[in-house]
């Protein structure tokens, strides 16, 4: 009965939130469908670049959210073709979701991904391609989770061996849009046991490493520099958010932490589902790139606001940037980019 209402809920917000225009780019080169392993359901993905192009480029892998037992990364195709307008190698990947009838649950599709790079490191058609000095991983909302879990695993040698994984990459930074950092029913929309069920399976047969899987607990100070996306109004993951920028202040981590206050159909992750309305986003991801590549960073957390215009309304331009740094003291600027 939760696993019909739940899918209920994201079918109404797929209606809500149809994603944007999906026809060609004469300026990108795009493949789809492409197959990582021996599931021809699950274990595809999509890889778009521009024309043109045949050298290394910096990569992103992109990892669609719906929470676990929903979503596949049709959703973020515009957004991944956007990404790619910024001259990178964009792979947007699909996954299995969490379902009693396969048995496969969360954390199975971190084993996926691994599965997935593993693949483009062996096969010379992407290598050609991939500059694995900088790849960078992108997420949105359950999908955020699971990068940021990935990013935990490939920091941490202990916990590599703990969940028995080989390879994978070097991750220059992470890119997250309405990020859950764990297991965590929609603020309290459904029951948690039954929920944690749909997404764990049953407690008898759940995977022990499932205590390693909320990244509030396991996180350290190796954590990668990190681009953040969210929204004001988001109820749904607010809280892991707040924790989140929270641990990364006492961590001194790099986070930049953009929070849209003004947008098209403001929402969870309406970055992703209306991208051609989002362009401080894809601004603000191509200067993270650079920055990165360049090692142009700083140990702090940096806080901004985001101003985008509506219909409804001509609101000027402008961005609220708070510096927080356990050595200075907060700083806050207001900088007009109309």
């Amino acid at each position: 009965m939760l696993k019909k209402l739940y899918h209920k809920l994201w079918e109404t917000m797929g209606k809500l939130f149809k994603n944007g225009d999906l026809l060609e780019d004469e300026n990108l080169m795009a493949t789809t469908n492409l197959f990582y392993g021996c599931d021809k359901v699950n274990n595809t993905f999509d890889m778009y670049y521009p024309k043109g192009n045949s050298e290394k480029m910096p990569t992103i892998i992109m990892i669609h959210g719906g929470g676990y037992i929903s979503g596949e990364k049709e959703g973020t195709r515009s957004f991944c073709k956007e990404m790619a307008k910024k001259r990178f190698l964009v792979f947007n990947m699909e996954y299995t979701k969490c379902d009693k009838s396969e048995q496969k649950y969360f954390p199975y599709q971190v084993n996926e991904f691994y599965m997935f790079f593993n693949h483009l490191s062996e096969n010379p058609r992407f290598t050609s391609l991939i500059d694995f000095e900088n790849v960078f991983l992108a997420g949105d909302s359950a999908g955020a989770h699971i990068a940021s879990l990935i990013a935990n695993i490939q920091t941490n040698q202990e916990l590599k061996m703990e969940f028995n994984l080989c390879g994978g990459p070097k991750i220059k930074g992470l890119i997250l849009m309405s990020p859950s950092f764990g297991i965590y029913n929609f603020a309290g929309m459904f029951p948690k046991k039954p929920y944690h069920e749909l997404i764990f399976g049953k407690q008898e047969i759940r995977n022990p490493l499932n205590e390693y899987t909320h990244n509030l607990n396991i996180t350290t100070d190796y954590f990668p520099p990190t681009l953040m996306f969210s929204v004001k109004t988001d109820l749904v993951v607010g809280v892991h958010k707040r924790r989140f920028l929270k641990l990364a202040k006492e961590l001194n981590l790099s986070v930049i932490h953009c929070e849209f206050q003004s947008g098209y159909k403001l929402f969870h992750s309406c970055m992703i589902n209306y991208p051609e309305h989002y362009p401080h986003c894809f601004e603000k991801i191509e200067e993270f790139v650079n920055n990165a590549i360049n090692n142009n960073f700083v140990s702090s957390v940096v806080c901004e606001q985001l101003f985008e215009k509506t219909n409804k309304s001509a609101l000027k331009q402008k961005k609220e940037v708070t510096v927080i740094d356990d050595n200075k003291q907060d700083k806050e600027v207001v900088i007009n980019c109309s």
